[in-house]
């Protein structure tokens, strides 16, 4: 009786044992997860019955949701074998920025990115800072609140209580400037991780808007649609809002607003100030026609009125923005890159200029110098003096009043070749008086010998004949007459037949 009352129990505690097994079989653990400073991570069951969670498990401890602090290790189990089916996490991040910047390891998400997870970095800065996220790998493009990304992956931004927007990942939001300590949020999907330099957090200088949303419209992506604050309820009330659109120099763009919804205004009214660079800025009310921005970059504000809170509606609309190239043109680069052209351009053609005055100045030279040597005279060369001749073309001892004169006797081959290779050039001669015979002086060499002398040398001891003539240049008829040479011409001298 006794062995059978211990066997009964002794089959009850095995039993006990394969049904608790078989339930630890269905759980699923998840171990060492740290919790940072700041941080809270909340685990909740989105589908009420059919898995719990606890953190220090015991028969009484399992429940719905639990909450991870900050600075602590945990350890957690799921009664069951599939818990991201049931469970969703949120991560909020106090974050404590400085003067300049809001740290770096922002992108955690703890291990858990087996689960869908909303991650929310509530920052908290200098009350004259202001926040700025950057999205330049990726870009952003503003969705209506109750669509959703295709990839599921959907940034929300809030200002205060506030809609700022809902965002999806890649387009032509390049970064979002928050005005004062607000938050951001990001939703990812089961299995998507934050990857490094998907976006990043900047302090900068405070800003007088709600928020300022810079916009890239390039090549491929010319054109963009935006939302009000709170779309599609109403902006807040007496408020203001920007963006500034960055676009090619020589593109135009064209500004439509879409469902608009205009407030019943108490004070001031709802418009739109335009402000291009350089220029001054544009008032336009809602209603009006939006004048095209024709010069590159612009920023647009909408301003709320102070409106009459009693009544429904409110100021809401969409934003349509589409730059095209000026003239219609498919591919129009930037001013800069015309500028360089053109300056480049300017540079070629001042060298081609300056190659080409240049050639001018050098070939006017040469003519010139061509056209004066022209002028000059010919010196003429017998034709009875070769060249090669040993001929005196002078004589010694004349009077310096007359260098060159009259010759006892005349050498045919001294007729041109004397006069006109020297003093005809220069339309020098003159008549010189008749030396006597008497006085003359013979005509040799220094050295004693006659050697070298001339033709004309060795007939100096003949008589003057009585009839000879002397050649003269006649300076009367040609004195005016550059373009040629002086004349030469017989005289027949004093005493001859």
């Amino acid at each position: 009786m006794y062995f059978n009352k211990s066997g009964r129990i002794s089959l009850r505690i095995l039993l006990f044992l394969i049904v608790l097994s078989l339930i630890d079989a269905q759980n699923v653990k998840i171990a060492n997860i740290f919790v940072v400073g700041g941080t809270t991570i909340n685990i909740i069951n989105v589908k009420g019955n059919g898995c719990k969670v606890c953190q220090k498990c015991n028969i009484w401890s399992w429940d719905w949701k639990i909450e991870l602090k900050s600075n602590s290790k945990n350890d957690i189990q799921f009664r069951c074998e599939r818990p991201q089916d049931y469970f969703k996490v949120e991560i909020v991040r106090n974050i404590a920025c400085t003067s300049t910047s809001c740290g770096h390891n922002l992108l955690s998400d703890f291990g858990l990115s087996n689960f869908n997870r909303t991650i929310t970095w509530k920052f908290e800065a200098d009350s004259q800072k202001s926040f700025q996220l950057n999205f330049a790998n990726t870009g952003l493009t503003q969705i209506a609140p109750s669509d959703s990304c295709t990839n599921k992956q959907t940034y929300t931004l809030r200002v205060a209580n506030i809609l700022l927007g809902k965002f999806c990942s890649h387009g032509t939001i390049r970064s979002v400037t928050i005005r004062g300590h607000e938050s951001f949020s990001l939703d990812l999907p089961a299995g998507q991780t934050l990857s490094r330099g998907q976006f990043n957090v900047s302090v900068v200088e405070k800003i007088t808007t709600l928020a300022k949303i810079s916009v890239t419209l390039e090549e491929g992506s010319l054109s963009s649609t935006l939302l009000t604050p709170n779309y599609p309820n109403s902006f807040p009330n007496n408020d203001l809002m920007e963006w500034y659109f960055q676009v090619p120099y020589n593109y135009k763009t064209a500004i439509k607003f879409l469902n608009l919804k205009q407030p019943t205004c108490l004070k001031d009214n709802a418009e739109v100030t335009y402000r291009n660079e350089g220029t001054s800025s544009q008032v336009v009310g809602l209603g009006d026609v939006q004048p095209e921005q024709k010069q590159g970059s612009f920023s647009l504000r909408l301003r709320n009125c102070q409106m009459d809170t009693r009544r429904p509606d409110g100021l809401s609309m969409n934003l349509t923005v589409t730059a095209s190239p000026v003239g219609n043109m498919s591919n129009f680069e930037p001013t800069k890159r015309n500028e360089e052209k053109d300056t480049h351009l300017q540079t070629t053609l001042g060298v081609l200029a300056a190659l080409v005055v240049s050639a001018a100045v050098v070939l006017m030279v040469v003519y010139i110098m061509m056209r004066k040597k022209k002028k000059e005279p010919r010196m003429e060369v017998s034709v009875y003096n070769s060249g090669d001749t040993n001929i005196q073309t002078r004589l010694e001892n004349f009077p310096e009043d007359c260098e060159d004169g009259i010759y006892s006797q005349i050498d045919e081959t001294l007729i041109y070749s004397h006069f006109l290779q020297k003093d005809a050039a220069y339309n020098m001669y003159e008549l010189c008086e008749l030396t006597p015979e008497s006085k003359r002086k013979p005509v040799n060499d220094k050295r004693g010998d006659d050697s070298n002398v001339t033709v004309f040398q060795s007939q100096q001891g003949h008589t003057i004949p009585n009839n000879y003539m002397e050649f003269n240049v006649d300076n009367v008829e040609q004195k005016n007459n550059k373009d040629h040479p002086p004349a030469l011409q017989p005289r027949r001298l004093k005493g001859g037949d």
